[in-house]
């Protein structure tokens, strides 16, 4: 039996793409160039032939390792 922890939201590239505030295009680039938005993409999964998800934590995570600014003077 499966466990609860063990589910998590898989999104798809559109909506990876939404939450990451990129293009779809630069998402699915990103899956042969490695890179996206200038650091190593995030991981995703290959579900059959056509069908690729992203798991919600490796998104978040992804997201969080660029810096939050209040102000454009503070970059």
């Amino acid at each position: 039996m499966m466990n609860q922890e063990n589910l998590e939201e898989l999104l798809t590239t559109t909506q990876a793409a939404r939450l990451l505030g990129a293009a779809p295009s630069s998402l699915k680039q990103s899956r042969t160039t490695g890179t996206l938005l200038g650091q190593a993409a995030p991981p995703f999964l290959k579900l059959g032939r056509r069908s690729t998800r992203y798991k919600l934590s490796a998104l978040i995570e992804f997201r969080d390792q660029f810096p939050e600014y209040n102000n454009s003077s503070e970059y």
